[in-house]
């Protein structure tokens, strides 16, 4: 048996639902509905009030009322009413959103990519419902979104959320922010290179330098290559004096000549020295007395290179020479008087700017 409810929608108060259910039990399968819009009825909880319902699971109706109705299956698509009868696991998105602790641009962003789609669409007020049961996506997407992963890439971690490929996806993610880690420190460096630089005033000295007798490797570099040139030669040095019976005399030293080409610089490494006999070295190595005299100096404090390295070091020997009256006598040298195996850190770093004077 059938009987008859008439049902005001919740969000469009002049229209209202006919509706046809069973009445021995309670409402799962498809009904037929009336609209009509020419007058409002009282709501269902109107209905409720006024103790119009029957206790067989279905209303009583007022009679005498004439109605203009046009009947068609309920469907999925009419939530307003299934979230009346029965499926009270539909929120509207407002709320979903405020549940998942989501902002609703952010639900709508989400449901436009395809990753958290409502469930249903009001058809007559145009309002979206979500399913509790969408709460954990919502939860893994916020988490994945935490660790700055793409939307594409999180709507293939939803898909393979129980597979193997969702370790993938992590691990591929993972890399990328380690990569973005040393891309940050990188540009922090070289900021806290650029602040030390300005507020630094370096103090130019003068000293005497006696000769040194080293060992050394000259190259033509470009300019970007010099460091890993540097980087590369003074462990060399280091490994053919040890190999040949001889050992360090002091901190490692690099020299910068004038250079005929615009695209390279020329670039000698030099490591001073003692032995008690002859020296023999492998090929590719040199051995030289570099010159004494007085220098111009300063230290530098940090990173050694980097946009915001020795420059400032630099620009004060110069400007002090200049404002003196002296002349240069030689090309301009870096001692390092730290080493980098002690210490992990470059704000540790300590280098000599140098330059013989006459």
């Amino acid at each position: 048996m059938r009987r008859p409810l008439r049902v005001k929608s919740q969000h469009c108060p002049q229209v209202e639902y006919l509706l046809n259910y069973r009445s021995e039990g309670p409402f799962r399968g498809p009904v037929h509905v009336g609209v009509r819009t020419d007058r409002v009825l009282p709501s269902v909880e109107r209905a409720r009030s006024s103790q119009a319902f029957d206790g067989t699971g279905g209303f009583a109706l007022p009679g005498g009322v004439e109605q203009r109705a046009l009947s068609w299956p309920l469907g999925p698509r009419l939530a307003c009413f299934q979230e009346r009868f029965g499926m009270r696991d539909l929120i509207r998105s407002g709320r979903f959103a405020q549940i998942a602790r989501l902002t609703r641009k952010a639900l709508r962003v989400y449901a436009e990519q395809g990753l958290l789609r409502p469930v249903h669409t009001d058809p007559l007020s145009g309002y979206h419902y979500y399913s509790f049961s969408q709460l954990e996506d919502a939860r893994r997407i916020t988490r994945l979104r935490d660790f700055n992963m793409p939307l594409e890439d999180i709507r293939e971690a939803l898909r393979t959320w129980h597979a193997p490929e969702l370790s993938s996806l992590l691990q591929q993610q993972q890399r990328k922010l380690q990569a973005q880690q040393e891309d940050i420190q990188r540009v922090l460096n070289d900021l806290r290179a650029f602040i030390q630089t300005e507020r630094s005033l370096y103090q130019v000295n003068t000293k005497k330098v006696l000769p040194q007798r080293c060992i050394t490797r000259r190259a033509r570099c470009a300019p970007e290559q010099s460091c890993a040139f540097i980087d590369a030669t003074q462990p060399a040095l280091l490994t053919a004096l040890r190999e040949a019976g001889a050992h360090p005399a002091g901190s490692g030293i690099v020299r910068y000549f004038e250079s005929e080409g615009e695209d390279a610089w020329d670039v000698e490494v030099c490591q001073p020295f003692a032995i008690d006999g002859p020296l023999l070295l492998p090929g590719g190595f040199d051995v030289l007395t570099l010159p004494g005299g007085t220098a111009a100096y300063t230290v530098h404090e940090g990173e050694c290179g980097g946009d915001f390295g020795m420059q400032g070091a630099y620009e004060a020997v110069w400007n002090w020479i200049r404002e003196h009256g002296h002349e240069t006598q030689g090309p301009p040298y870096e001692v390092y008087l730290f080493e980098e195996g002690n210490t992990d850190d470059t704000a540790d770093y300590r280098t000599e700017v140098a330059w013989l004077i006459r």
